[in-house]
């Protein structure tokens, strides 16, 4: 279910204006199932494409934000989303919604309406410890889950929070998208901007607007801050008929944007790619968006490992690498057409799985002792030697060939085999 948030950034009288929509569709829809706008003073409904429209010199009028906090919640909840979508929500819509919840003390009733789990018993410091992705701080204030999202691999000395940190998602080797958000049961939250800078990670531009223009999808409805604050502000007298007006073209404003996210996840299958890695990987939905590959690769070794009665322990080993490996510098290719000499093209996405496979590089494979190498060797044995200097000293070791045999092979060129035949029947 996509979600947008617009807020005036200044209290009115006392009163935070804002809006929220909620847009519900089938995980591959292009139209809304249902379309729920919630409005400080008016409050419009649309219903499987039927508008109901209320007395425009009228709406609905809230004594106070915690009743329209909990008509959100109640309205999201019967729609019982399994995924929750949003563009850079979770660098603010979600930090929002938390924080007013926990504000106006109605987290712990949040919780239990939006669960999967009816039954969930927590107070609001159990939800900010263990369910809200994104640290607290004490007390709170106007920026009291603000962070910074995207964090350089060079940032040292962030602050410590309390409770679950953000979970930082890879873009690129220099740069994760930190996301925050609230984790509950039966319920998937993605950011897209994180999900489309993963399949951009050298774009300079992440912005809603620019991913649309990319994949050739109408273009969101724009609204300068400006514009949107002097609509809030025109509106503190009371409705009147420009009021309502200007609120009408912020519930456009927000009702598109949520709209163009599930256009773009739906044009480029982002959730079923998801869905279909999670299958493949052993992992859940959750953490198919938000956790890197090595994961998926742990898992995958262990399900292999399992298949052939090895054990092995997944713990993170204490010991840390001190020095880097050898590295090279890949420039990238000059598009263009070149008609002076024949030119080939090579598949290097596949470069690396290739020689795994070709030379058995599993660690069951691997010898590095000198007797065992002789043993090997005795035995018929075909081994490959590898050689390179590490923190300046010479590492050498050896594979031994598998030559084709299925009982020779090791954990990881018998999974790469085992993803190569299920790609090339998909292409095929």
């Amino acid at each position: 279910m996509p979600v947008d948030i617009e807020k005036a950034k200044e209290y009115i009288n006392q009163i935070s204006y804002y809006i929220l929509c909620l847009y519900g569709y089938l995980v591959n829809g292009q139209k809304a199932v249902v379309t729920i706008t919630d409005i400080k003073r008016q409050l419009q409904i649309i219903q499987a494409h039927i508008i109901v429209k209320l007395q425009e010199n009228i709406g609905y009028h809230f004594p106070d934000e915690a009743l329209v906090i909990t008509w959100d919640i109640e309205t999201h909840s019967s729609r019982e989303s399994d995924i929750q979508l949003g563009f850079n929500d979770s660098g603010y819509d979600w930090p929002f919604i938390v924080e007013k919840a926990t504000k106006l003390n109605v987290l712990k009733w949040m919780v239990q309406q939006m669960s999967a789990n009816p039954h969930k018993k927590a107070d609001a410091e159990s939800i900010l410890t263990w369910n809200y992705f994104g640290g607290t701080r004490k007390p709170l204030t106007n920026s009291f889950f603000q962070r910074n999202q995207w964090i350089k691999k060079t940032d040292k000395g962030r602050k410590k929070t309390e409770g679950r940190d953000s979970i930082n998602i890879k873009i690129n080797p220099n740069l994760d998208f930190e996301s925050s958000f609230l984790k509950l049961p039966g319920c998937v939250p993605i950011d897209i901007c994180a999900s489309f800078s993963q399949l951009h990670p050298r774009s300079e531009k992440r912005s809603l607007k620019f991913f649309l223009e990319k994949y050739s999808l109408s273009d969101k409805a724009d609204m300068p801050i400006s514009k949107l604050w002097k609509y809030y502000l025109k509106a503190k007298n009371g409705i009147s008929n420009s009021s309502i007006k200007n609120m009408h073209e912020i519930i456009n404003y927000c009702s598109t944007d949520a709209l163009r996210c599930q256009e773009l996840i739906v044009k480029c299958n982002i959730i079923n790619d998801y869905r279909e890695v999670a299958s493949i990987a052993y992992i859940t939905l959750f953490d198919s968006h938000y956790y890197g590959i090595g994961m998926k690769v742990g898992n995958l070794l262990g399900a292999e490992a399992w298949a052939q009665d090895i054990l092995f322990s997944m713990k993170t080993s204490d010991q840390k690498a001190s020095e880097k490996f050898p590295e090279a510098y890949v420039f990238p290719p000059e598009k263009g057409f070149e008609n002076k000499r024949p030119v080939t093209g090579l598949d290097f996405a596949s470069l690396y799985p290739s020689i795994i496979m070709t030379y058995n590089l599993s660690p069951k494979k691997m010898v590095s002792i000198l007797s065992e190498v002789d043993k090997l060797h005795r035995e018929n044995k075909v081994l490959h030697s590898i050689k390179f200097k590490y923190n300046g000293k010479l590492v050498q070791a050896w594979t031994i060939q598998h030559e084709n045999k299925s009982d020779q092979k090791g954990l990881f060129p018998k999974i790469l085999a085992t993803l190569l035949s299920m790609r090339n029947e998909i292409k095929a």
